[in-house]
């Protein structure tokens, strides 16, 4: 079994094939060369961190792309399909120039060419989105976990969405680097899977790891 979500970044990544890259690090990709994309970045800031010593500091916090008002305990579902279309509703509520119609049809999309499930109970629906200006992030955790579709087949009881703007590329790279690195930490995802509200999730979300 994949330990972390890091090592699942590597390991899709030597079954997608490494495809040519733009500006050295900064890849024009989507969807499943996302993960290409991240795994590059990673490696770069692994050997960035070994030449000065210091604690991912090319990483972003989460903070910088999720709100209170974004942050969601206890999200009552019974699948995939409704996590994403509920998931989609709460986000327009407060992102009022985006229509939870267009979110849910682009992050259903996305997911049709391969569950974005990570393991360990996670699940990273994104999409790129017309309207959107900026990268958006809203947390979710389940109250009854649900199938996913995930390599690992546990079912899924945390889930981030994460809407990024249509041409947006070098952001986009940090905020999935910064995302696997949390996700990637047992503790960080426990301590998001026992909190016990809105408020206490998303103080939880912005600790550093």
């Amino acid at each position: 079994m994949i330990e972390n979500i890091e090592q699942w970044l590597v390991s899709a990544c030597s079954i997608l094939k490494l495809r040519s890259l733009n500006r050295a690090f900064m890849p024009r990709f989507l969807y499943w060369e996302d993960f290409t994309a991240v795994t590059i970045y990673l490696t770069k800031i692994r050997c960035y961190n070994s030449r000065i010593g210091s604690d991912s500091p090319l990483l972003m916090n989460i903070n910088s792309i999720l709100t209170p008002e974004r942050t969601f305990c206890g999200l009552d579902t019974r699948s995939k399909k409704v996590a994403i279309e509920k998931a989609s509703i709460l986000i327009a509520e407060n992102m009022p120039h985006l229509r939870a119609v267009d979110i849910y049809n682009s992050l259903i999309a996305r997911e049709k060419l391969g569950p974005t499930a990570l393991g360990n109970g996670i699940a990273l629906p994104h999409c790129r989105i017309e309207g959107c200006k900026d990268i958006v992030g809203a947390l979710f955790t389940i109250n009854t976990p649900i199938d996913y579709g995930a390599l690992d087949d546990q079912l899924v009881d945390t889930m981030f969405v994460l809407l990024v703007p249509e041409e947006e590329v070098d952001e986009h790279l940090k905020t999935m680097a910064m995302l696997a690195k949390k996700f990637g930490s047992e503790e960080y995802r426990a301590n998001l899977k026992s909190a016990q509200n809105n408020q206490i999730l998303f103080d939880r979300a912005c600790q550093m790891i």
